[in-house]
């Protein structure tokens, strides 16, 4: 602290800074000494400032009194005992003033010793000074382990925050309003209206294909398009060059690649490439010639054939094969005309013996004997041909074929084979069968006396249609169109029978 007394200045410790500066701070107790204690401070830098004050005070007077004090320019000239001869009085006064002065100086200085002792009491009192609770929450004291435990179990600047609670909002699309702590505080549903207040239309919004011009949507042949393109392709133009015939170039590759200039090659730029100049004439080496034959031969180191000589049998015995010919004679057999046989097979495999086959060797097998029955065909109706026979009454051979109790009939009929012709009608008869063995008329009599067998039959395009067969008086067979059928297709009916 600075005190200034007569234009003196001196400095003096501040004893309330070095109190302060102990860092106590725990109780009242303590702070009750500490208060003392800077009051003690106080009163000695007082003290001591009135000190120096009388101090000061008494230099200046022995100054004036007899000066030698270095105080003041001219003091040994300009002082009491100069003046002395012409007022003794004051130098009296002057003399009196110095003592008193004197006396105040001491007294000061007594006072600011003992201020300063008072001061480093209380300071010493305040620094021994110890509480002895731990702090609570109504009362100041130390801090706890468990407390400094949860202080640094606390985050920087963290608060006693709880977050405020609002109704809970299924997912869906809303309007919402939000509170000052930024939290949704209610929310409606969102309605069509709106949607179109935004400006969004109320209907679907149609779009057009695209086009040079317009944007839009991609078109079905654009994608066409986009997909026939490889991706990262580019509109190149292949440069134009000079087109050259067939030969034999000198060539010069642009930076693309493609030739871009190209010259004749002559002579020189062959031979340039050490190519001779002249033709390299080969001469082949000459041999005997030979004839067809069977030879030993000797190759040479060029490939060639150098020396031949006929091979004799002891070349081929030496080689493992026999020296005798091996001979083998076929046997003889008698020729045979093409015709079905038994025959005999002798031990070499070969047909020895051989005889016609006859209808005994065939029932003896067991196989009955089939037969071919000419049938006659009569009544033909118009616009019915039968193939071979026409559209009278004719015969014709194997159309009926019988084998013991099992029959065959196939019958093939055209019914006015072109497109204008005149179709059968339904009911109509269209022919008469006669020759047909017992058996086929026993089946259908047996079956139906009135209305006879149906029979399908189907035409060259592929439609069916129905007949019927039925016998008359006589025997013969009838034919007859159970659906109408039409003109212009061939027909063929075939009859598997068994003898009843």
């Amino acid at each position: 602290m600075a005190t200034q007394a007569d234009g003196l200045t001196s400095s003096v410790p501040d004893p309330l800074s070095e109190v302060l500066g102990c860092g106590l701070d725990s109780g009242d107790d303590r702070r009750q000494a500490q208060a003392y204690a800077v009051q003690a401070a106080k009163s000695a830098v007082q003290a001591d400032a009135d000190a120096k004050s009388a101090g000061n005070a008494a230099v200046r007077a022995e100054s004036w009194a007899a000066g030698g004090t270095g105080t003041r320019t001219g003091e040994d000239a300009d002082n009491a005992e100069y003046y002395a001869g012409q007022a003794k009085t004051s130098a009296t006064a002057a003399a009196a003033d110095r003592a008193a002065a004197e006396t105040a100086s001491q007294t000061a200085v007594s006072k600011a010793e003992a201020a300063a002792a008072s001061a480093e009491a209380a300071a010493k009192s305040a620094i021994e000074a110890k509480p002895s609770d731990v702090a609570t929450q109504s009362t100041n004291g130390l801090m706890s382990a468990a407390d400094k435990t949860k202080l640094d179990g606390i985050a920087e600047n963290a608060n006693n925050y709880t977050h405020p609670s609002y109704t809970a909002r299924a997912s869906g699309l809303y309007k919402v309003t939000v509170d000052s702590t930024g939290h949704v505080s209610a929310a409606t549903a969102v309605a069509k209206s709106d949607i179109t207040a935004l400006g969004i239309p109320e209907s679907d919004t149609t779009y057009s294909a695209a086009t040079t011009s317009a944007e839009g949507l991609m078109s079905a042949a654009d994608k066409t398009k986009l997909d026939g393109v490889t991706a990262g392709a580019n509109k190149y133009t292949h440069p134009r060059y000079t087109a050259r015939a067939s030969g034999l170039y000198k060539v010069t590759v642009d930076g693309t690649g493609h030739v871009s200039a190209a010259a004749a090659v002559d002579k020189s730029d062959i031979t340039a490439l050490g190519v001779p100049a002249q033709d390299t004439t080969y001469t082949h080496p000459s041999y005997t010639a030979r004839a067809s034959g069977l030879y030993k031969v000797t190759v040479d180191s060029t490939g060639h054939v150098s020396a031949v000589a006929a091979v004799d049998k002891s070349d081929i015995t030496a080689l493992g094969v026999p020296a005798q010919d091996t001979t083998y004679t076929h046997p003889s057999y008698t020729a045979r005309a093409s015709g079905l046989y038994k025959v005999t097979v002798d031990s070499t495999g070969h047909v020895s013996a051989a005889t016609a086959v006859t209808k005994s060797d065939i029932t003896a097998l067991g196989i009955p004997i089939g037969e071919d029955h000419e049938i006659t065909f009569s009544n033909i109706a118009t616009g019915i041909t039968i193939p071979g026979i026409g559209s009278s009454v004719g015969k014709s051979k194997n159309y009926c074929y019988t084998v013991g109790k099992l029959g065959f009939l196939s019958i093939t009929f055209e019914s006015e084979y072109n497109t204008s012709g005149t179709a059968i009608a339904a009911g109509k008869t269209l022919f008469y069968v006669e020759g047909v063995p017992k058996s086929i008329h026993t089946r259908y009599g047996s079956q139906n006396d009135d209305d006879g067998d149906f029979i399908a039959i189907r035409s060259s395009d592929g439609e069916q249609y129905i007949l019927e067969a039925t016998h008359n008086s006589t025997g013969a067979l009838g034919i007859k169109a159970k659906e109408a059928i039409p003109a212009g297709y061939r027909y063929k009916i075939n009859v598997v029978f068994v003898e009843v």
